[in-house]
């Protein structure tokens, strides 16, 4: 079939459906994230201790990345609504108890820990069921535009989220603030059950992604999909056969590569800009002419702010324009131009350029160019995997996300205390430039040649 499975559905249907995803997501992620902060703040403030930060850091992003490829593989064997559906009810469902446990006052530790474990372990199943979930109910020619739009209002959390929960924490009790996800999880649910989409049959190749490669690409397409094995295959055959189609596939392994490099190199040092703004610009106030910030916390909030806004831009830009017609080009621009943010963000520090506008530069860039990174990704999957492995594709997406930051926290993290943050900052984006200009650089097969 030439044709994505849902360009056969009638314009109001598809667009109703789109509207009921990615505005229940939406909703549902906004009251996960104000709670996400919560949990971390109160964590934060309550316990004022590194390595209880740490061992939230462990059980809130690594669970996810170890359960994100299962969940792909259970995307491609399941119902992928009920795989959406069900984490939101058991992340609900926890987050009610630990609620529960702050209003009676038996909220401990360790079974804050255990909520985030679980909320990991949910977004990990969730997340390459909604990547996987989206072309099934969207139009092929419209694909890059609705994750576009979806990229933008998930920008627009980064934003908002963060400064409603530092307000809700601050003048409700926290078990108040928890309520809001319960309520969320039960919308977003709803929106979900109201979608109506017939899903196409288990290894039937409905995508048009054979129809447009190059031969030596069409050979690759047809890596483990047969629809007769596929029923009684495990999950881990699902994961390696996920992982055999990604890496044997020239272009994807390019994509999946390039991705996870940028996160390793260049988005696991800005991990450490707190830090860095704290021991660069604590003692600093930053004129906005219209207010002057003083404390630590005004300045970090403003930066988050920014970076916020540099990433609806940018998710507004991709969704009018579509990107370039060779999405390794919209990729690799991307992954570079994140290089050199992370230099301008080191020329900032106070022993190069002495400058907070130079960093509110390199923040604004940041969130500019993550669309141009992500659109094209999650685009080109949607458009050239066959359905029957998009979910797994998608699970080696996030695992990759979700694995590359810790790892690449535990070398960029220590090196800190012994190196200037800025030249971390400088020789990672010197590094992420270079793996940019890879990942774009033609190979002569990938799909932007047909």
């Amino acid at each position: 079939m030439s044709q994505n499975l849902s360009s056969t559905t009638p314009q109001t249907a598809w667009l109703r459906n789109v509207i009921l995803l990615i505005g229940g997501q939406f909703i549902s992620l906004f009251g996960s994230s104000l709670v996400q902060y919560a949990i971390w703040w109160d964590l934060a403030i309550r316990s004022n201790s590194g390595v209880t930060i740490m061992w939230a850091t462990i059980f809130g992003m690594l669970p996810q990345a170890f359960i994100s490829i299962f969940g792909g593989a259970w995307a491609d064997r399941f119902s992928r609504r009920l795989l959406i559906v069900s984490p939101d009810a058991v992340i609900a469902g926890i987050t009610l108890c630990l609620a529960i446990a702050y209003a009676t006052g038996n909220a401990q530790t360790w079974f804050v820990f255990v909520v985030l474990f679980v909320r990991s372990v949910g977004a990990g199943i969730q997340s390459p069921a909604v990547g996987a979930f989206i072309p099934e109910i969207t139009p092929s020619q419209h694909l890059m535009r609705v994750n576009s739009l979806n990229g933008t209002l998930q920008s627009l959390l980064n934003i908002v989220a963060p400064a409603i929960s530092a307000v809700l924490i601050g003048r409700f009790a926290l078990q108040s603030v928890l309520f809001v996800d319960v309520f969320t999880a039960i919308i977003g649910i709803g929106c979900i059950l109201l979608i109506r989409v017939e899903s196409p049959q288990e290894g039937q190749a409905t995508s048009h992604s054979t129809a447009t490669l190059s031969p030596e690409e069409t050979e690759y397409s047809t890596v483990t999909i047969d629809g007769s094995d596929q029923e009684h295959q495990s999950a881990w055959a699902d994961i390696r056969d996920g992982i055999l189609y990604s890496f044997q596939h020239p272009t994807l392994r390019r994509m999946l590569i390039g991705f996870t490099l940028a996160c390793l190199i260049c988005a696991s040092p800005t991990m450490l800009s707190s830090i860095f703004v704290n021991r660069n610009f604590a003692e600093t106030p930053f004129d906005l002419g219209i207010v002057q910030l003083t404390s630590i916390t005004d300045k970090l909030g403003f930066f988050e702010l920014t970076f916020g806004i540099g990433m609806v831009v940018g998710g507004m830009i991709m969704t009018a324009w579509g990107g370039f017609k060779r999405r390794l080009a919209s990729l690799g621009i991307g992954i570079a131009g994140t290089g050199i943010a992370n230099i301008i963000m080191g020329l900032s520090a106070n022993t190069l350029m002495n400058s907070m506008w130079v960093y509110v530069i390199s923040f604004v860039l940041f969130g500019l160019l993550i669309p141009l990174m992500n659109a094209p990704t999650f685009t080109y999957i949607q458009e050239y995997v066959p359905p029957t492995m998009q979910g797994r594709v998608f699970g080696l997406v996030n695992a990759s996300i979700s694995f590359s930051m810790p790892f690449g926290m535990l070398f960029a993290g220590p090196l800190a205390d012994f190196v200037p943050i800025e030249w971390i900052f400088i020789v990672s984006g010197i590094i992420t430039v270079v793996a940019g200009i890879w990942t774009m650089w033609p190979t002569g097969i990938d799909e932007e040649a047909n």
